[in-house]
């Protein structure tokens, strides 16, 4: 769902409507996840960091092109970012149910394993059904159309896949250590580094959505503050709750 999304509406926009996970994350751990409690400043600190996030999206798409396309990605990757933020919920569920019987919680290489595992299977599935009967139109004149070899374009999914390994065990592992919230503010801030990315290798005329700009510069920059200031506030929380065990 999310790459559909990301090819519709291109890499600043994604990376705005990612601040979703945010949202789902702290809304679900909240409900599903027993004693998690946040303070006025991670709540505060999150609200920051998600309406700089948004604000970025919405520069984006009221600068760029592509109207219903950009729109229907938004939405597919909001919609995918509720499905990512539910599985990370969950595996803090389980963390939570298991530390409470008393058992070994799996590892985030154990969920990057299994999660891997299914999206092999669906992935194959989808290009089996979709892909295959179409290769002609979506990859042999993709490929002419753009001057890159087969060989070419294989030698960049290997390496798109192996830096996706390395994120997603690095996600699910902060997710395991850290907890839901904190990994998809980690996320979120990632935006800052995506937008100046994207600004230096596709701003151009046919993708000015792409750019950035001074209010854009101004965004990335809120992005960062509220991610740091959500660091400071759950260092502080955790500091306050050892203060209290103590006097306990």
């Amino acid at each position: 769902i999310m790459g559909v999304g990301l090819a519709r509406c291109g890499a600043a926009v994604y990376q705005a409507a990612c601040s979703a996970q945010v949202v789902f994350g702290v809304a679900l751990s909240a409900l599903l996840v027993p004693g998690t409690r946040y303070s006025a400043g991670q709540l505060a600190s999150v609200i920051l960091l998600v309406f700089f996030v948004a604000a970025r999206g919405v520069l984006a798409m009221d600068g760029g092109v592509g109207g219903e396309s950009m729109a229907a990605g938004f939405v597919l990757t909001v919609a995918g970012c509720l499905v990512y933020a539910s599985g990370a919920v969950a595996m803090s569920r389980m963390r939570a149910d298991c530390e409470a019987a008393g058992e070994v919680p799996p590892s985030g290489a154990d969920i990057t394993a299994a999660n891997g595992s299914v999206g092999l299977v669906v992935v194959l599935a989808y290009v089996c059904a979709f892909t295959l009967p179409r290769w002609e139109e979506l990859v042999t004149l993709v490929a002419a159309e753009s001057d890159a070899s087969l060989g070419v374009m294989a030698a960049l999914h290997a390496i798109y896949l192996g830096w996706y390994v390395v994120h997603n065990s690095t996600y699910w592992n902060t997710v395991s250590k850290c907890g839901v919230v904190t990994a998809q503010t980690a996320n979120a801030v990632r935006t800052v580094t995506v937008s100046l990315a994207s600004a230096a290798m596709s701003c151009r005329g046919e993708a000015p959505s792409q750019c950035l700009d001074a209010p854009g510069m101004v965004c990335a920059l809120g992005t960062a503050l509220g991610g740091c200031a959500y660091a400071v506030a759950t260092a502080r929380a955790k500091a306050a709750k050892g203060e209290t065990k103590k006097t306990k």
